[in-house]
């Protein structure tokens, strides 16, 4: 009887059990939920930041840094700011009314400047408003429980009158702004307006316009 001697190149077939069948299963399922859960957060995440920024939440991404954001008002001549004071940081409010300057921060006649003393979120508010008794406007300056006010010079009142010539506006917005670390001044509203409704362009003159100018600094 002949024998059959078993081939030099048998084939050998993997083998997997039931087991790791079912544990590759359930890892791909992972995978594609994963997937499907990334596509959807990204624009949940895109939806979330601009309504923080439409609403005025601060996105604190470093608590050692002062933040800024500014917040919705229905009021004319109204601007309210949320500002994140770090633990340990000394900050004053400061600012001033007049012939405001395109840039940089020049020392006012009209004016003033007070501690902002409590650590974590505050609430800075500028307002422009008629005292009815003695018949003025008064730029009206609120923070960390304190008020100061300083008077609209008299030949500068027309721009409280709605649609009074153009206006312009710098500073943070509606959208969480961080303090350079390496700047000791940081601007929050520069607002000018020139009596001229026609000519917008005169308003990016570095020459001092009606308005008022309102920033923090700090040592």
């Amino acid at each position: 009887m002949k024998t059959t001697a078993p081939s030099g190149h048998s084939r050998i077939r993997p083998r997997f059990s039931l087991l790791t069948i079912l544990f590759l299963f359930a890892l791909v399922a992972c995978g594609i939920t994963i997937w499907q859960l990334w596509r959807e957060v990204g624009p949940i995440r895109a939806e979330v930041s601009q309504w923080r920024n439409e609403y005025g939440a601060l996105t604190i991404d470093d608590k050692s840094k002062i933040h800024a954001v500014q917040l919705r008002t229905n009021e004319n001549l109204s601007w309210i700011w949320k500002v994140w004071i770090p633990e340990g940081q000394s900050v004053r409010v400061a600012f001033g009314n007049g012939n405001v300057p395109g840039s940089g921060f020049p020392a006012f006649e009209h004016g003033g400047r007070f501690n902002l003393d409590q650590a974590g979120e505050n609430k800075v508010r500028v307002s422009i408003r008629q005292d009815a008794i003695v018949n003025e406007w008064n730029l009206i300056v609120e923070a960390g429980g304190a008020t100061m006010k300083s008077k609209v010079l008299n030949d500068q009142q027309w721009f409280t009158r709605p649609a009074a010539g153009v206006t312009s506006f710098q500073g943070v917005t509606q959208s969480t702004t961080v303090a350079d670390a390496n700047d000791s001044k940081f601007l929050l509203g520069r607002f000018r307006a020139n009596a001229d409704a026609d000519n917008s362009a005169g308003l990016s003159t570095d020459a001092g316009l009606p308005g008022f100018i309102i920033w923090l600094e700090w040592q």
